[in-house]
């Protein structure tokens, strides 16, 4: 049986982006859905202001 664990600063299980502004790490801002089994991605860098989309897909 899976448990059930948070995300924690250390998680990979999305990967965040470095800003191409200023190197920031950027934060996920929101999870769209996108084409058949992929989501649109959006983040944000909370230093600049700067977001970036990607489209991933989820397994």
């Amino acid at each position: 049986m899976t448990l059930y664990k948070p995300a924690t600063p250390y998680s990979d299980s999305i990967k965040r982006p470095q800003c191409l502004q200023c190197g920031t790490s950027m934060l996920l801002a929101r999870i769209e859905p996108d084409k058949p089994d992929h989501d649109r991605r959006t983040f944000q860098c909370a230093e600049c202001g700067h977001s970036l989309s990607e489209v991933v897909k989820y397994k």
